[in-house]
This record gives structure tokens, C-alpha cells and sequence, in this order.
């Protein structure tokens, strides 16, 4: 049998390969509807079973009696309803009411707010099918990849409390002009991404707003009471390197009604975060905080911030904290959905390792 090339999604252990006779330039890959389509890079064979690549490297091909799929053929959608984003959260986490509105959930561990929950249960994926699994237990193997793909950008930011229907920067290709002699973006443009995704993120209120939707767009202009920035910190995560494609979000940290902490004059000012995203390393790889000040141009002098700019960004942070209890079921579900595969595969009390045999499933 000649080499195999082996294939895995970036920041990941875990590599799906068709497998046949000669299964060299057939793989798996997610596509951006949720789904999973298997690629043709080679010349069309009956597949009849997959490769895996694992997290110790080593690798190895499950037959799949009777089962044949047409090369280039996408898996039925349906497949992935038990995973859709649209089903009920069964096991939503426990949330309680804060002081202002807000909710704070209880037991959320760190791996969920990070994003390295998605890593870890691929990895956990990847030892249930190196251990051998059936037909039936492989194809739901990788549909839940597929779907925790699709799900994980959304996910992270919920857990964050950052809003997706709202504009920041979104798509974002970088040039390959951004780079400095080190290969990597230079530092100083991070400040530009969260600039654009905070200008969207304010003039975007006016379109949830309608009513004051002049009044939002004149907030990034000289008219009369504009924002202005104040102090910004930017916490650099991992290097991006051209080619790559960015998402910038944005989310109030703190709401501008209100003394603080050396601070007499709150109601004048904001902080806002912001979370800069690449889609090739999957992760999040730059975080800013920004304090921003409702300045009266006419005048010449901070002013506390308009009414109408208050009652929104409340809403907003309400809105971010439900959508953080949601996340958290979701993640859950995956993680059950794990569970019950590894207790149906290497976890039970009969298990015994597929070594390659020819007998298919069990």
C-alpha cells in the first residue's frame, strides 16, 4: 500500500482521511454550512473506509463493510440535526440575577470561556475512532466535528459576551503590506482592526435604534457630542501571518452610568472590549480594552453620556449575558455528545482496541 498523506484542520490532532485500496488526496473537510463533504483530489474510487490520524501521531485505516459514498458527495444535512444551533438546550446552565440586570453563570470552567474546550473534545474524538468504532458510531463521530467547527466562533464570543448580530469588522483579509521584518502582522495595525470594528460596532446601533438613528452615526463625527478615545491596552495572544482572514468584536465592559473607582465623572465614560479573531489559527489572537469619553464638541468638554445611547447599551448588555447562558448549554451538549461516544468505544468495561482487522464494526 503506498504512503498516505494525511490532512487535519489548522490547530488540530485530529486529521479524517478516506481510505480505500489507495486512499492518497482523499480527505474530509468541513464546510461552511455545517456540514462535512468529502474531497476529491485524486481519481474517483468506492470508498470503503476512513483513515485517522490521532493525537500520538500514529495512524490507521478502518474498513467499513458495505459502506460506499460516492467521491465529492456531501453527507446528508440532515444528519447533523441532533448538533443544530436551532435545537433546544436541554442542559442550559444555572444563572443568577446580578445587580444592574446582568446574569452570572455558575461552574463555568475556564476551558469554556477560552475556546480550548473545542480542542480538547476533538482531541477526546479523535482516541474514540483510533480505538476503533462502527460504521454507525464513525459517521456520528464526525458529523459532531463538523458541527462543533461550525458552532465554534459563535460559542467563544457568547461565552465572552461578545454580540454577533451586531457590525464590528468582520471578513477581513489582511494584506500582505501589514507584516514587519519579523514575518508577522505588525502590532501597531491591531489598534487600526479594533478602530474599524468599534466604529461599525456604534454607527451599527442605528439600525436597532431607528429612532435615534442620526444621533448614533454623529457620535463618530465633530457635530456636537462625539466619542473620543481615552486610553487603550492591547494584550497580543499569537502572531498572525499573511495569508489570514480576521473578525473583530466588540461588547460594553462597563456602561457609563455610574461613580467608580477613582473616577468621579463615570457617566462621561465607557470601557469597551474587543476580541480580534483568525479564522486560520482559530482562535482568538489579540485582545484590546478601550475607555472612551462622550465628548460635547461645542463646548469643548466631556458631557455625561445621552439617554438614548444608555437605554441601548443596557439592552445590549442584557442581551450578551442570556446569550452567555445559551453558549454554555451548547457546550455542554458537545461535551455529553462526547461522553456518550467514548463510553460506547474505549470507555465501556468490554473494550477491547480495533487493531486493523478485517471483520468491520462491531
Amino acid at each position: 500500500m503506498p504512503p498516505i498523506r494525511w490532512g487535519s484542520m489548522p490547530r488540530c490532532r485530529l486529521g479524517l482521511q478516506a481510505a480505500n485500496t489507495n486512499c492518497r488526496g482523499l480527505r474530509f473537510r468541513s464546510t461552511t454550512g455545517g456540514g462535512v463533504q468529502l474531497r476529491k483530489t485524486a481519481s474517483p474510487q468506492p470508498v470503503s473506509g476512513l483513515c485517522v490520524a490521532g493525537p500520538s501521531g500514529r495512524r490507521q485505516c478502518i474498513p467499513l463493510p458495505g459502506h460506499r459514498m460516492s467521491v465529492g458527495a456531501e453527507r446528508n444535512p440532515q444528519n447533523l440535526r441532533a448538533f443544530s444551533s436551532s435545537s433546544p438546550f436541554k442542559n442550559a446552565a444555572k444563572s443568577e440575577s446580578a445587580p444592574g440586570g446582568r446574569q452570572q453563570l455558575q461552574t463555568i470552567s475556564r476551558e469554556d470561556t477560552n475556546g480550548r474546550w473545542y480542542f480538547q473534545l476533538r482531541e477526546r474524538i479523535g482516541k474514540c475512532i483510533i480505538f476503533g468504532l462502527s460504521e454507525g458510531q464513525l459517521a456520528r463521530a464526525v458529523d459532531l466535528v463538523a458541527a462543533m467547527s461550525a458552532e465554534w466562533e459563535k460559542l467563544v464570543l457568547h461565552m465572552g459576551e461578545y454580540p454577533t448580530d451586531q457590525d464590528g469588522l468582520r471578513n477581513h483579509a489582511v494584506p500582505w503590506g501589514d507584516m514587519d521584518s519579523f514575518g508577522h502582522v505588525n502590532n501597531v495595525r491591531y489598534s487600526r482592526y479594533a478602530e474599524t470594528s468599534r466604529v461599525n460596532w456604534i454607527t451599527g446601533f442605528a439600525q436597532k435604534d431607528p429612532s435615534n438613528a442620526q444621533c448614533w452615526k454623529s457620535l463618530m463625527t465633530k457635530q456636537s457630542i462625539g466619542l473620543i478615545m481615552a486610553d487603550i491596552y492591547i494584550r497580543f495572544l499569537s502572531p498572525v501571518v499573511y495569508p489570514d482572514t480576521l473578525n473583530a468584536y466588540h461588547k460594553v465592559i462597563k456602561l457609563p452610568d455610574g461613580p467608580g473607582e477613582g473616577d468621579a465623572a463615570t457617566r462621561s465614560s465607557m470601557t469597551l472590549g474587543c476580541v480580534i479573531m483568525s479564522k486560520k489559527q482559530r482562535r482568538i489572537v489579540a485582545t484590546v480594552t478601550e475607555k472612551v469619553l462622550f465628548y460635547d464638541y461645542r463646548t469643548e468638554k466631556k458631557t455625561d453620556a445621552p439617554e438614548f445611547a444608555l437605554e441601548v447599551l443596557r439592552r445590549a448588555c442584557s442581551d450578551a449575558a442570556g446569550a452567555m447562558a445559551e453558549a454554555a448549554g451548547r457546550i455542554q451538549q458537545f461535551r455529553e455528545a462526547v461522553e456518550r461516544l467514548e463510553a460506547e468505544s474505549w470507555n465501556r468495561e468490554d473494550a477491547v482496541e480495533d487493531m486493523g482487522s478485517a471483520k468491520g464494526g462491531r
